[in-house]
C-alpha cells in the first residue's frame, strides 16, 4: 500500500509543462491556532463551517443508480443527455452559471469515460467522484488546490485498491494514473475561473474622509 501510494505522490511531483503546476496556485498559508472565541463561535450553526466529508468511501452510485446510468448511456442526443445530467445535481447548485459549469463538467468527464471505453461501474464511480470534489471545493472559500488534488487522489484510490470492504479495485494502476492525469488538465488548471465563477465575490467599500489639516500659527518677526 505504501509503495502504491508513493507512485501516487510521483504523479503529483513529475506533472509537465502542459499540466497544471499546483505550486503556482497553493499559497502558503501561515499556521494559525483557534482562539478560544472562534472554538465557541463555531458551535452555532450560523458560523459553523459546511464541509463535505473528508472521509473517503465508496462511491460508486452517489450520483446516479445504475438504472439512471444505464438509461443515460441510450441517450444519443446532447440536449437531452444535459437535461438528465441537470435533473441529478442537487438543490445546493442554483440556476445559472454555477449549475450550468457543473453539467458541462459532468458532460465532458461522460465523454471522457466514453472514449475511454470505461464499464457502467467505472463511470458511475469517475461522475461520483467529479461530483464530490467539485461539491468540496465549493463548500468553503479557503479550500487550496492543493487539498482538491489530494481529496480526488484519496477517492481514486479507495477505487483502485482490492481491499474490501473499505475500498474496491475498480481501476488499475494504469487507469488511475491516466484519470489523474486528466483531472489535472481539465479541472486543475482551471480551478482559480472555476473560483471565480461558482464562488460568490464581495468586497467591502469603506468611505473614509482625511480631517483638514491643522493651521500653524507662526509667530511675526519682531
Amino acid at each position: 500500500m505504501a509503495k502504491y501510494l508513493r507512485q501516487f505522490d510521483a504523479v503529483h511531483k513529475n506533472i509537465n509543462k502542459f499540466e497544471t503546476k499546483l505550486d503556482n496556485y497553493s499559497p502558503s498559508l501561515p499556521k494559525l491556532s483557534k482562539s478560544e472565541e472562534q472554538s465557541k463561535a463555531e458551535k452555532f450553526a450560523a458560523f459553523a463551517r459546511k464541509y463535505v466529508a473528508e472521509t473517503p468511501q465508496i462511491c460508486t452510485w452517489f450520483y446516479m443508480n445504475k438504472t439512471e446510468l444505464e438509461h443515460l448511456f441510450l441517450l444519443s442526443n446532447k440536449r437531452d443527455i444535459k437535461k438528465m445530467i441537470s435533473q441529478k445535481i442537487g438543490d445546493e447548485y442554483p440556476k445559472g452559471l454555477c449549475r450550468l459549469l457543473m453539467v458541462e463538467l459532468i458532460y465532458s468527464v461522460l465523454q471522457f469515460c466514453k472514449t475511454s471505453r470505461m464499464s457502467l461501474v467505472q463511470t458511475g464511480t469517475l461522475l461520483s467522484i467529479f461530483y464530490l470534489t467539485q461539491h468540496y471545493f465549493s463548500s468553503t472559500f479557503d479550500t487550496t488546490t492543493e487539498k482538491v488534488y489530494h481529496f480526488f487522489k484519496e477517492y481514486i484510490l479507495l477505487h483502485s485498491v482490492d481491499c474490501p470492504p473499505d475500498s474496491l479495485q475498480i481501476f488499475s494502476y494504469s487507469e488511475s494514473k491516466y484519470i489523474v492525469s486528466f483531472f489535472c488538465i481539465l479541472y486543475l488548471r482551471n480551478l482559480p475561473l472555476i473560483k471565480l465563477l461558482t464562488l460568490p465575490n464581495f468586497g467591502f467599500k469603506v468611505r473614509y474622509e482625511l480631517p483638514p489639516e491643522p493651521i500653524v500659527q507662526t509667530k511675526g518677526k519682531k
